[in-house]
C-alpha cells in the first residue's frame, strides 16, 4: 500500500496542474472575448496566439510562487482568495512588462489586463468552492440520519466545529442551531445555521428541535461562567460535550476531536498563565537537570516541562522502579533517550546520591520527592521526617558541594502554621536550606492540591462514584486551593527562573474551593443525583488536618514579585545555630525511632506547629494508627 501512494500523488498532482492550466488558458482567451462583446475580430486572433503561451507561464509562475499550485482545493478559505488576488496581480505586472518589451509594435487592448485579473482570480477562486461544494453535497443529504447537533457558543470555536462538521464524512453530526448570549447576535445566521436565543433557552430549544446532543463551544469562559453554562445544558437531559480550555487548546487540534466530556477542570478554569519563556529558557536550555521524585505526579509533569526547553541532559529520578517505569514510557515521544537518563535511588542514601551527582553533574535540581499524605504521616511521623526533612537535607547538601547553580524544592501550604507532621516537615525543610553555607541558589515554591495528582480528592471521588458511594467528606465546611498539574509545574519553573537565593514562593491559586462543592460537582458531571444516586458521608476532620489551607504566615509578609502569579514571603528571622542543634536532636530521635521526640522537637522548631490533639492518655502516632485503622476498615 504504500507503494501506490507516491503514484496517487503523481496523479493528483497533474490533476491539479491541468486545472490551474485550463482556468489561466480559459480566462486570458475570455478576457479577450469579453473585451470585444464575444466576437474578436480578425486581427487580434494573431495577437492572442502569440501572447498566449507568455500569459500562461507567467500566471503559473505567480501561482507556484503563492502555493496554488498545491492547496486541497476542498479546503479552500479566505486565505486562498487573498493569494489568488496577489499571484493574478502579479501575473498582470508580469504579462503587462513582457508585452511592453516585446510586442510594443502590436495593437494590445490594455482593459484585457484588468478583464484577465478578474478572471484569474473569480475562476481560480470558484473552481475550488465548486469542488468544496461537490464535496459537501453527499454529507448534506444525509443529514436527516446524522445526530443533530445544538452548539453553545456562536464565536470563532463554534463556527471552526461547524465547519469541520460539514467537511468531514465521518462526523455524524448536523449543526442545527447556536445559542450565545451575546443578544446581537440573536437572528443571525452563520454558514446558513441560525443563532436563535440565549443560552438560558437551552432546554426549551433542545425540546422543540428534537436535539441529540449539545456541545459547548466556549473556550475562553472563566470556570463561574462553565459552571453556569453547564447548569443549564444539563437541564435539556440530552448528552453533552465541552470544548477545552482555550490555554488547553493551544498544544492539540483546535476541532471537534478536541471535544470530550465535561470535566472537573472546566468548573475550576482560571486565566491562562503567562510564563516569562525567555527568562525559563535561560534557566534551563542547554544545561544539565535532575528531578527528584520524578514518577509522581508533579515530578513527571516536571520532566515533561523541562523537556520543552531543550535541556542538555534530564535525570529523572525516583526510588518506585514501577513509576520510572511508566515515566520512561509516557516520555518516548517527546525524549530522545540518549538526553534521558533514568535513575532508581533513594534520596536519604547520601553515598549513593553522592555518586550520582558526581556523575549527572547537574545545573539544575527541582527536587520533588516527598511523602505527602498528611494521615500517613501522622501515623509514621519518623519516615515523614526521615524522607522529607534528612532526605531534602541530603540532597540540597549534595547539590552545594557539587556547586549545583540551583535547587528548588518544592513545598506546599500545609507548611505554613503546619497542624501536622507532614506540614511541619516541609517547613522544616524550607528552613533548613536557607542555612546552608554554599553558593548554590536555594529557592522553595509553595502551592496547594494539585487536581488528578496521585492519591488526591478528584481520583477518590470518581472511584467513590463509580461504586456507587458515598462520598466520604471529613467536614462540611472543609476548604482547599486548588491547581492543575501543569499549571504548578509551570509556575515552579518560572519561580526556579526568577529567584533570588533563599526566597520562599507562594504561587497565586485565586480562592480556595469547597470540597463539599467539588463533590456536588463531580455528582452532577457524573449525570448523578446526589441523595438519590450518591449519598455523601462526613466523616469528620483526620489528624493533622486544617479545614482551610493557609499561603504564608502571620509573621511573614506577601509581596509581589515581577510575575502577577507568584508571590514571595519576606524572610522570619530564626536563631541558625539553635535551629541547627535542634535539627541534629531530631537527626538522634529519627536514628532511634523515637516518635515521642519527634512530636517533642517539631514545636520548638517550627513555633507556629499545632498539633491536634487525638485521643487523650495514648501517644500521637498510636492514637493516629487507631483513627486510620477504624477508618479504612
Amino acid at each position: 500500500m504504500p507503494k501506490l501512494q507516491p503514484i496517487s500523488g503523481l496523479f493528483r498532482g497533474l490533476r491539479v496542474t491541468a486545472a490551474n492550466l485550463v482556468i489561466i488558458t480559459c480566462s486570458y482567451v475570455l478576457a479577450f472575448l469579453l473585451r470585444f462583446d464575444l466576437t474578436l475580430p480578425d486581427e487580434l486572433w494573431p495577437t492572442l496566439i502569440l501572447t498566449l503561451p507568455a500569459a500562461v507561464s507567467v500566471h503559473y509562475a505567480a501561482f507556484y510562487a503563492f502555493k496554488l499550485t498545491r492547496g486541497h482545493w476542498r479546503y479552500v478559505g479566505t486565505a486562498d482568495f487573498v493569494n489568488a488576488a496577489k499571484a493574478s496581480a502579479l501575473a498582470a505586472l508580469g504579462l503587462v512588462t513582457y508585452v511592453m518589451a516585446f510586442h510594443r509594435h502590436i495593437f494590445y487592448p490594455r482593459s484585457v489586463f484588468l478583464i484577465n485579473f478578474v478572471l484569474v482570480v473569480g475562476l481560480s477562486i470558484g473552481a475550488r468552492l465548486l469542488v468544496r461544494l461537490l464535496r459537501r453535497v453527499p454529507v448534506e443529504t444525509l443529514a436527516s440520519t446524522r445526530r443533530r447537533l445544538l452548539i453553545i457558543g456562536a464565536g470563532d470555536t463554534g463556527e471552526a466545529l461547524l465547519r469541520e462538521i460539514r467537511q468531514s464524512r465521518r462526523l455524524n453530526y448536523h449543526v442545527v442551531a447556536f445559542l450565545d448570549d451575546d443578544t446581537s447576535k440573536r437572528g443571525t445566521y452563520i454558514n446558513g445555521v441560525p443563532v436563535l436565543d440565549v443560552i438560558d433557552a437551552t432546554p426549551a430549544v433542545a425540546k422543540r428541535l428534537q436535539i441529540d446532543e449539545i456541545i459547548v463551544a466556549t473556550p475562553s469562559a472563566s470556570g463561574q461562567e462553565m459552571r453556569s453554562i453547564i447548569e443549564r445544558c444539563r437541564g435539556a437531559e440530552i448528552p453533552l460535550k465541552v470544548m477545552p480550555a482555550t490555554w488547553e487548546m493551544l498544544n492539540s487540534r483546535a476541532g471537534l476531536d478536541a471535544a470530550r466530556q465535561v470535566d472537573i477542570h472546566d468548573l475550576l478554569r482560571r486565566p491562562p498563565v503567562h510564563l516569562d519563556l525567555a527568562a525559563i529558557g535561560r534557566f534551563i536550555t542547554g544545561k544539565r537537570v535532575l528531578v527528584t521524585g520524578a514518577g509522581g505526579s508533579i515530578g513527571s509533569e516536571s520532566c515533561r516541562q523541562v523537556l520543552r526547553f531543550n535541556p542538555a541532559t534530564l535525570t529523572c529520578l525516583d526510588h518506585d522502579e514501577n513509576a520510572l517505569f511508566y515515566l520512561e514510557r509516557s516520555l518516548r515521544g517527546v525524549a530522545s533517550q540518549g538526553r534521558v537518563a533514568y535513575r532508581l535511588a533513594d534520596i536519604t542514601d547520601a553515598e549513593h546520591m553522592d555518586a550520582l551527582l558526581g556523575t549527572t553533574k547537574p545545573h539544575v535540581i527541582f527536587h520533588a520527592a516527598a511523602h505527602k499524605h498528611v494521615p500517613v504521616i501522622e501515623a509514621n511521623p519518623v519516615e515523614g521526617i526521615r524522607n522529607n526533612v534528612f532526605g531534602t537535607e541530603t540532597v540540597a547538601t549534595l547539590a552545594g558541594r557539587h556547586e549545583v547553580e540551583t535547587f528548588v524544592l518544592i513545598s506546599t501550604d500545609k507548611a505554613v502554621n503546619p497542624s501536622s507532621v507532614m506540614g511541619a516537615s516541609k517547613r522544616i525543610a524550607e528552613l533548613l536550606i536557607q542555612t546552608l553555607p554554599f553558593h548554590t541558589r536555594f529557592t522553595a515554591v509553595r502551592f496547594g492540591n494539585v487536581l488528578g495528582s496521585q492519591g488526591s480528592v478528584v481520583p477518590l471521588f470518581k472511584e467513590q462514584i463509580a461504586k456507587g458511594g458515598p462520598i466520604t467528606i471529613t467536614h462540611p465546611d472543609m476548604r482547599r486551593y486548588f491547581m492543575t498539574i501543569p499549571e504548578a509545574v509551570e509556575l515552579v519553573l518560572q519561580a526556579g527562573a526568577m529567584g533570588h537565593n533563599n526566597e520562599v514562593f507562594m504561587l497565586e491559586m485565586g480562592e480556595p474551593v469547597r470540597i463539599l462543592d467539588l463533590a456536588n460537582d463531580l455528582i452532577s458531571l457524573s449525570g448523578l443525583r446526589r441523595g438519590v444516586d450518591v449519598e455523601i458521608v462526613f466523616t469528620g476532620p483526620r489528624p493533622g488536618e486544617k479545614l482551610c489551607e493557609e499561603l504564608y504566615l502571620e509573621v511573614e509578609k506577601a509581596d509581589r514579585t515581577s510575575h502577577p502569579k507568584i508571590l514571595t514571603a519576606r524572610h522570619t528571622k530564626f536563631d541558625v545555630n539553635r535551629f541547627r542543634d535542634l535539627i541534629e536532636e531530631l537527626r538522634g530521635c529519627v536514628t532511634r525511632d523515637d516518635e515521642t521526640g519527634i512530636q517533642r522537637l517539631i514545636p520548638e522548631i517550627v513555633p507556629e506547629y499545632r498539633r491536634q490533639e487525638i485521643d487523650e492518655g495514648v501517644g500521637p502516632a498510636v492514637a493516629v494508627r487507631r483513627h486510620v485503622q477504624v477508618e479504612v476498615g
